[in-house]
Order: C-alpha cells, then structure tokens, then sequence
C-alpha cells in the first residue's frame, strides 16, 4: 500500500513530460551500468526519446558514451549530449570504433562509417585507405569522392591507381583526377598508363603529357617518332601536339592516313591533334578528326575542351558509335547556344544511361525550363527509363531548378502517389507518369527538386518531406532546413520521429536528425 500511495503522489506532483524524462533516464542508466559486459545499445525509440528530454536529463560520461555508440549505429542524434565532454573523449571512443573488427560485422558497417564521419568532421585526419575500407559501399561513392579529393597525396598513387577501376563512378572520377594532378611525366606510374590497354588510361596519360611536360626540344621529338619503341612514339606524339607546328600536325596526320598504326597510337594521335587544332584555331581538323576511324575519334572526342567554330552536330553525330566519350565532351563544351539542339536531340534518342551526360548539359544550360521539361519527358515516356547513379542527375535538376516551377512540383505533393514506395496500384490523382516504373524515378528527381527551392516559408511541406519513403528525399530537405534551423525545427522533426518510429530506424529521418542536431549543436 506504501509504495502504491507513493507511486501516486509521483504521478500527480511531477508533470508528464518530466515523469517521462525519469524514465527514459533511468533506461540509459541501466543500460550503461552493463554496457561494458553486455554491450546492448539503446534502441531508436529509446534515442529519440532521451533527446526528446535533453534538457530535463543530465549524463554521466559511462552513460553518454552509451548514447554515442548508440548513435553511432544509426539510432539516433547525439551531438547535444557531447557539449560536457572534453573534445578528445569522443574522439577516442571514435577511433576505437573504427579500429575494432567487431564493429565490420554490425549491418553495412553503420558504426564504423558514422565514426568516420564524426573524425573527420572533428578534424582527425584518416588514412585514406582506411576511409577506402570504411566508405567501400556504392551508396555512398559521393563521400568517398570527396574525400579521395581532400585527403589523397601521391603517396597513395597505388591506390588510386586501384580506385580507377572501382565501378562507383563518382569515385572512379575522383581517383582520375587525382592521379592528373600528382603524376608527372618522369614518373614510374605513366610507364603503367603505357601499358595499360584501356582506352581511360590512354586519355589519362595524354592529359599528363601534354599538360605537365616541361617544353622539350621540338626536333628530338621529331626524331622520337621513328622509333621502335612505342612508348617513345607516344611521347612524342603528345610533345609535338602541344608543341609542334604546322608541319608536326600535318606529319601527325599522315602517319594516321598511311600507317597501320596500333589503336592505343591512333588514340593518342587523336588526341594530340585534337589539342593541336583547338589551341590553334583549326576546326577543319578537329572536323577531319572526329570523322576518322574510332580510336582517333576517341581521342578527339577525349580532348575536346573547346569547340570553337565546330558545330554541334559535328560531335552529336559521332553518338551512335562512340555514345559515352560524345556526351562528355557535349558536357564539357556545352553553351547556351546549344539549348534547342540538345532538346531535339534528348527528344530522338531513348532515354538511357549513355545521354545522361547530355541531359545534364541542357540542364546546365537551360534552367529551370530545361529541367520541367526533363521531368515532363521523364513522365510521359512509356518504356523503363533507367539511368546509372541517379543522385548526379538529381543534383544537377535540383540546381537548374528556378522559383517558376516550385508551383508545379508543390502540386505534385497532392497526389498520395509522391509520398509512398512505388507500386503496381495507381492512386487518384495520379502523378504525370505514364509507365508506373518510371514513378520511382520521376518522384525522386521532383522531390529533391522541390526541397531544394523550399525556404523557411516552407516549413509544413519539409517537415513532411523529411519523412518520405526515399532516403535521398529527406536529406535534401534537411540540408535546405539547415539553412534557417532553430531549435524548435528540430524538436518538431524529433516529436514526429517518436510518433512514427518502428523498431528499426529510417535512414533518411536519423541522418536529417543529425545533421540538425550537428548545426545547432556541434562543437
């Protein structure tokens, strides 16, 4: 009867919030007490219900290193309990973490990928083949891109050299261009390129010898050409197209016309023509060039920087044979001009990964026209349309994107079909999509769209995008809400958290926690 009567007084003097704040204390408290030997985290619930009472409950260092590692597997924001511990105490709970082979077996390597995140954030610098090892993942090549970029030095040149063949792409990019920037034309790593027979690592070495080799002797170049050794040929190949005059371009040609060179020659000729001809204004070359067998026109395209007087269609043309190097040099030389040719052209051709180059040039050319009318087209087509790693596409809609369309994509959250995973079932009214394959597509190109020209105006719409069914929609509505973030926004998304949570937690809502919780509360 004591404790009943006691257990009622509790219940009537302590307000409900602070009387849920005890509870969820004393759970962390518990928990923490046999962390060491049980190592049982704190739930997602249990997470979001300890920040939800930030506040009201204060943390010993045991029991906040139990909400670290807890966050640390993705249950949840923790940066508000850290601000009463010393910087390095996290920091070396981190780097245990990332360090321990226990941690590799927890579901995609959550623990170790978050510690990562939390070291480099706090300015620890990683090894990059450690960041390698840990961001390994496809889903998330972005980030290791961006690191390959800060953090590599030539010291990791053997690994970039294996980060070239990674099938991620923005990863693949990022460890080329690296590469251009440390190796020399001395090096030990273009005696690699030379013998290496993928057409990416000849163009790789054409850019390396013909932008870094310091001005040679223009006649020992010539002699070069007639050696036997083709390494030597090549050497002076690209030497002559930065170097060379008339003559050298016109011998260059000749060899291409009455040689029977190998493909990796031609290629590299191409190229170095092709440099030849734009340097000094010689359209009708790079015209001739491009109209030439394969490799050459390889190795032009992969030189293209500038058209100059060279039409469009001119390299348009070369699309049904060479599909991928023709849309990267349309990407790289892309104008303003380009507009309504890219349009005709995107309108003749399927919709498939090999124009996404091409899509994104009119992107970057036409605004936010250009980028309805990508939508639109998207929707209207009644075959699969599939692109290879859709967040570039989707990063490059989202900021061609203008204030004009925000109407037309804030209409597109009325139909229930813009909220929920895709299925064989149309709800009314329908999304403007005409195969319901191309939904999962068409939605999440629009929804990053949408979030990406929302403001603080907006807050009702992001509130509820932060809580859609594709991962890649929430965290671009938290980037935007991190923009103009208080502390009130985040309690909201904390209280409607709790409401919705399941047992396991939603990526996109954990991640657009944290970042919130990181902006108002990081150290």
């Amino acid at each position: 009867m004591h404790d009943f009567l006691a257990q009622k007084v509790i219940e009537d003097l302590i307000a409900p919030e602070d009387y849920e704040a005890r509870l969820f204390r004393d759970v962390v408290v518990a928990k923490a007490g046999v962390y060491a030997r049980t190592g049982e985290l704190l739930t997602y619930k249990e997470c979001l219900g300890a920040y939800a009472h930030r506040q009201r409950i204060v943390f010993t260092p045991e029991e906040v290193e139990l909400l670290f590692a807890s966050s640390l597997a993705g249950n949840g924001p923790v940066r508000y309990f850290l601000r009463s511990l010393p910087n390095d105490l996290p920091v070396r709970w981190a780097e245990q973490r990332i360090r321990s082979p226990k941690e590799v077996e927890l579901e995609e390597g959550r623990t170790r990928i978050n510690a990562g995140r939390f070291l480099l954030a706090s300015g620890i610098q990683v090894p990059l083949a450690e960041l390698v090892a840990i961001f390994s993942n496809y889903k998330l090549q972005s980030e290791l891109a961006a690191f390959t970029r800060l953090y590599s030095t030539k010291g990791d040149l053997d690994l970039l050299f294996r980060l070239r063949l990674k099938k991620a792409e923005q990863t693949r990019v990022a460890a080329v261009e690296q590469l251009e920037r440390f190796v020399e034309p001395s090096d030990s790593p273009v005696e690699r390129l030379l013998r290496s027979r993928r057409s990416q690592d000849t163009l790789l070495l054409c850019r390396i010898l013909t932008t870094k080799v310091k001005e040679p002797s223009v006649p020992h170049l010539r002699s070069e050409l007639g050696k036997r050794n083709s390494g030597s040929r090549i050497l002076a190949i690209c030497g002559l197209g930065d170097y060379g005059d008339e003559s050298d371009a016109s011998c260059l040609v000749e060899r291409i016309e009455s040689l029977k060179l190998s493909a990796k020659e031609r290629e590299v000729s191409g190229y170095a023509l092709a440099h030849w001809a734009q340097t000094n204004g010689r359209w009708n070359l790079m015209d001739k060039l491009l109209h030439l067998d394969d490799p050459v026109c390889r190795g032009a395209l992969g030189a293209t920087v500038n058209r100059g007087d060279l039409k469009l269609d001119t390299v348009l043309k070369q699309y049904s044979r060479l599909s991928f190097e023709t849309a990267a040099a349309v990407l790289r030389t892309v104008s303003v001009e380009d507009k309504p040719e890219l349009e005709r052209f995107i309108s003749a051709n399927p919709l498939e990964p090999k124009i996404r180059d091409i899509i994104i040039a009119l992107l970057r050319v036409g605004g936010g026209n250009a980028a309805r009318w990508i939508l639109e087209l998207i929707g209207s087509e009644d075959y699969h349309v599939v692109f290879w790693n859709t967040p570039i596409l989707a990063a490059a809609l989202a900021e061609a994107m203008d204030i004009d369309a925000k109407t037309w994509l804030y209409e597109l959250t009325d139909s229930e079909e813009f909220w929920h995973y895709t299925g064989n079932e149309r709800t009314s009214p329908p999304l403007p999509v005409a195969n319901v394959e191309n939904l999962y597509l068409f939605k999440r190109l629009a929804g990053v769209a949408l979030a990406s020209l929302c403001d603080q105006s907006d807050w009702p719409l992001l509130k509820r995008l932060i809580f859609h069914d594709y991962w890649i929609i929430p965290v671009a509505a938290a980037d935007q809400v991190a923009k103009f973030a208080e502390v009130a926004h985040l309690d909201e998304w904390v209280e409607k958290a709790r409401q919705e949570a399941r047992d396991r937690p939603k990526p996109g809502v954990v991640d657009a926690l944290t970042l919130l919780d990181t902006k108002l509360f990081g150290q």
